[in-house]
């Protein structure tokens, strides 16, 4: 007969200070990235309870780059996360660093509007995909900070992007006005 063992929890909550609207956990689940409009922390789940690792609005001075509405953790670092900012950039973190311009890796602009949603290409890790409140979706070359292609449906604000996990060359995005849309995509 099999023992049947309890899991390990650990159950915390921490103040932020402030609304938050996104996060993200590390690949491996070791850290949690939050954003809102005045938090970007990074954080550590222990068993005494949640550990602030990284306060990312001090680094520097106060920019629209930190009031984020998304995160999300590079799929195969732990140390590189990306936020989209409420002033259309979207922003690639690199945690090895100190510093305000060097923990900022890369400031991607081209969105005329707060962008809403990033994420990763599900297996070219180069590639991040952003969709805005500019009704526009942006695939984005990490390595050279260009984009790579842009995708404008005539359609309203894009609530939500994800990159297909069985397609690589597909992408689907939300709009506002109940529009869902899949594309194809070369990178």
């Amino acid at each position: 007969m099999m023992e049947q063992r309890a899991a390990a929890s650990v159950r915390a909550s921490m103040d932020f200070s402030g609304p938050l609207n996104a996060l993200s956990t590390s690949p491996n689940n070791r850290l949690i990235a939050v954003g809102g409009r005045d938090v970007l922390k990074v954080v550590a789940l222990e068993a005494s309870g949640f550990s602030e690792k990284r306060n990312l609005r001090v680094v520097g001075k106060p920019s629209l780059n930190f009031s984020t509405n998304d995160i999300r953790w590079h799929p195969q670092s732990d140390y590189l996360l990306a936020t989209a900012a409420t002033n259309g950039a979207v922003v690639i973190w690199n945690l090895e660093r100190d510093g305000y311009k060097h923990v900022q890796e890369r400031v991607l602009n081209g969105h005329r509007r707060a962008v809403n949603r990033i994420c990763w290409h599900t297996s070219d890790w180069n590639v991040l995909i952003s969709g805005s409140q500019d009704g526009t979706v942006k695939l984005w070359d990490k390595r050279g900070g260009k984009v790579v292609s842009t995708y404008q449906p005539k359609s309203e604000s894009v609530r939500d992007v994800r990159a297909s996990p069985f397609h690589p060359n597909k992408f689907a995005a939300a709009f506002e006005n109940g529009v869902g849309y899949a594309q194809e995509f070369s990178t």
